[in-house]
Formats: structure tokens, C-alpha cells, sequence
């Protein structure tokens, strides 16, 4: 399976409707209220409703249909034109966006998916990736143990030997009975931030760490933003401290999406809860030798750690997206090229792509969070990036640096 991955070609069950619009409100109880009315739902119909969420078929005959993101302040619905311009008018509403498909960004496999769990058996693999961050052969604890981070991706291979027993909850929002991937890199990124460390197959950076698995895009790697947003409430909702976000749209340079000021605000709310949530998300991977190309949505977005990839001489890989404009910046670099992880059907690659990069900073925040039980989520940003190897600095992509584990045992 060398080269760029194709996705399998198995049909697509139906996707449930996907809404055209995402109205980011602001937080006042006044604006749900004002949007609901513009939209009909009546009062009654969703006060005392769940705390997070809230769907309402507003017309029934015409399939126009509601659902409130709750802790978000996001509404995801389709829209009249009528309807569209009186909330853009409204001071309650920040932004009405379009829901655009995000993607996984186009990774390489740069070895076959082979190898089984007892390939290595009584062996142990020592992992550049690792040593790259901190992690040598003598490091011990911290690993994760008793912090929830949650991977928004193409599901999980459930049973997979790296993975089945960190696993605390998973569920689908695209549209699947189960969020089981049939891709392949939902997989590959779970066992990057939890996979096992020292003996044996040496790859995961937090081995000990309790993980949140959330299907939000489907076995084409594809996914809506609606799909994501709900994604990233339930794993809030279940406690994750770190949301690991391997997915984007691509943008042009200067450019300025819809969806920038809504993942924006979305971040920036959850970092400043107490104690909050991090976003880590991947850069983008449509650089070329001749040309870099802008950060991709969401990780252009300033409260949301933008990752780049490095390969094993710590030089930023061809592929890897980085700032070009005033809009998005990369904040971290880490290891992506030639990642060793696991894959599906209990078995392992090696994979390419800032993808792989951006599991490495969420593993290694859930190890400051190990250490620093109730840290605040801003002050765990800043610390990874306080922290950061400045080694190798030429290249703007790096931002500010290679991220770096904590140097520390805990008892």
C-alpha cells in the first residue's frame, strides 16, 4: 500500500440530512431566543430541553429542521433567504456560515499494513517520533494516566490491540450504526496519542491515557462541519481536556472562510472554561517543494494549536502547510513523516502527513495534564508552547518549535 492512501471503495450508507447553515450566536440566553423566533420554534417547545442539545423539526412539511449546540451557542439549520438576512442583521448572531465538508488531508502509507500485534512480540521498536518530543528509552512517567483526550476522526478499529482497552467511549455522527473505521486513519492518529511505550511496539506517547473516539467523518474521510461541531460537544460533554482534530478544508491565500470566526469563537469558549479545552488540529498537507500553501480550517484559527510535521532530521516535510497570511499561523511542529502506528483490522503502518503530527501534541498535553491535575486549558497551550525545542528554527512552519514532553516523574 505504498504512496497516497486510496480510500476503500465501499458504497456510503445515506448521510442524514445535513443542514445548509451553522448560526454562531452569542452567549446569552436572549439570542437563543431571538433565533428561534426567526425561525418558529416556539418557546415552550425548547426551554427545559437538554442542557447541550436540542433538535425540532420546525416544518415538518417542508423537512426544515433545528438543532441547537447548546454549549456552543451554535445552530445548525436550513434557512429561507428571508430567515438568513434577518439573523445576519441581528446583533444576537456573530455569523451564519455555510456547512462545508472538512477532509482528512491527503496522507501517505509509506509501508504495507502487514504487520500483525505478533510481529514484535518481545521486541521493542524505538520510535524516532518519540525521542524527537522527549521520550527516550529511560522515560517513565508521566503517561497519561486518568486524562481523557478525544480523537474526532474516522472512527477507531474497536478491537485493536493498541486501542480496545484505552478506550472509554466512542460514538458515530456521521450517519453509521458504530464508530468502527473502515479507513484506516482514525486508527493510525489513536495509536500515536495512546498506543503502547518501551516494551514492545514502542509508538503511543501517552499509553496510559483514557480515550474519547468520535466518527465524524466517513470511511471517504469526509465530514461536515455540523457532524464535527457535534463531535466536539459530546467529547466536552464526557470530560475530554484535549480534542485531537486530524481534518480541515484547504483555503486560499488571504482568504478569510465562514467558518473561521465560528471555530474560532467555538475554541475560544471552551479554552476559557474552567478548566476548559484544548484544540489541536492539523495544518494541512497540500504544500509542495515549489509552493506553501496557507493552514488549513480549522487550525488557522488562533485559539487552536495548528501543528505542522517534521521528519527524523527535525526538517519540515515538503508536504506541510504553514503561515502565508494574516488569517493563520502554524503554532507547533512535531513528528509526521514515516510514523509508525496502528491500523485496521488489528494491524500497523507506517504513515506521512501533519495528520500524524497533531496526535503527537495531544498525547503530549494529556502528560502536562497528568502532572498538573486542574491545569487551565489556556495555560496548557501556553505551556506547550513555552516549552517547545527550539532547535532548528529556520523554517516559519515550525512555529514555535518542536513540542516537548515533560521532563519529570510523578509518583
Amino acid at each position: 500500500m505504498p504512496g497516497l492512501l486510496g480510500f476503500p471503495g465501499t458504497a456510503l450508507a445515506p448521510a442524514p440530512h445535513v443542514p445548509e447553515f451553522l448560526v454562531l450566536l452569542r452567549r446569552s440566553v436572549d439570542s437563543v431566543r431571538l433565533a428561534f423566533q426567526v425561525l418558529g420554534v416556539a418557546e415552550d417547545a425548547w426551554r427545559g430541553s437538554s442542557p447541550h442539545r436540542f433538535e425540532a423539526s420546525v416544518k415538518p412539511e417542508s423537512m426544515q429542521y433545528v438543532t441547537l449546540y447548546s454549549r456552543l451557542n451554535v445552530l445548525a439549520t436550513d434557512l429561507t433567504r428571508d430567515q438568513r438576512a434577518a439573523l445576519q442583521s441581528s446583533s444576537d448572531v456573530v455569523t451564519v456560515a455555510r456547512n462545508q465538508l472538512r477532509r482528512v488531508p491527503p496522507f501517505l502509507v509509506t509501508q504495507a499494513a502487514a504487520e500483525t500485534e505478533s510481529t514484535y512480540e518481545g521486541q521493542c521498536i524505538q520510535s524516532w517520533a518519540l525521542e524527537a518530543i522527549g521520550i527516550g528509552e529511560a522515560y517513565g512517567a508521566p503517561s497519561g494516566k486518568g486524562v481523557k483526550v478525544a480523537l474526532l476522526d474516522t472512527g477507531v478499529d474497536l478491537g485493536h490491540p493498541d486501542i480496545r482497552d484505552r478506550l472509554i467511549a466512542y460514538k458515530a455522527f456521521e450517519g453509521s450504526r458504530s464508530a468502527q473505521d473502515e479507513n484506516g486513519h482514525g486508527t493510525h492518529c489513536a495509536g500515536v496519542i495512546c498506543g503502547p511505550r518501551g516494551v514492545g511496539r514502542s509508538c503511543g506517547v501517552a499509553p496510559s491515557v483514557s480515550l474519547i473516539a468520535g466518527k465524524v467523518l466517513r470511511s471517504n474521510g469526509e465530514g461536515f462541519d455540523n457532524w464535527i461541531l457535534d463531535g466536539i460537544q459530546w467529547a466536552a460533554d464526557s470530560g475530554a481536556r484535549i480534542i485531537s482534530l486530524s481534518l480541515g478544508g484547504e483555503r486560499g491565500q488571504g482568504e478569510r472562510p465562514e467558518a473561521f470566526d465560528l471555530y474560532e469563537q467555538i475554541a475560544g469558549q471552551l479554552l476559557d472554561e474552567n478548566p476548559g479545552v484544548l484544540l489541536v488540529a492539523a495544518a494541512g498537507n497540500s504544500s509542495t517543494p515549489e509552493r506553501v500553501m496557507p493552514v488549513s480550517i480549522p487550525a488557522a484559527c488562533n485559539s487552536i494549536l495548528g501543528v505542522s510535521a517534521i521528519d527524523r532530521n527535525w526538517k519540515i516535510a515538503d508536504f506541510s502547510c504553514g503561515a502565508m497570511d494574516q488569517f493563520g499561523s502554524v503554532n507547533l511542529a512535531a513528528p509526521g513523516v514515516e510514523i509508525y502506528s496502528s491500523w485496521i483490522n488489528g494491524q500497523f503502518a507506517y504513515c506521512s502527513g501533519t495528520s500524524m503530527a497533531t496526535p503527537h501534541v495531544a498525547g503530549t498535553g494529556a502528560l502536562y495534564l497528568e502532572t498538573q491535575q486542574g491545569l487551565p486549558a489556556r495555560n496548557l497551550m501556553n505551556m506547550l508552547l513555552t516549552r517547545a525545542s527550539k532547535k532548528r528554527p529556520i523554517d516559519p512552519r515550525f512555529g514555535e518549535g518542536v513540542v516537548q514532553v515533560p521532563q519529570c516523574l510523578v509518583s
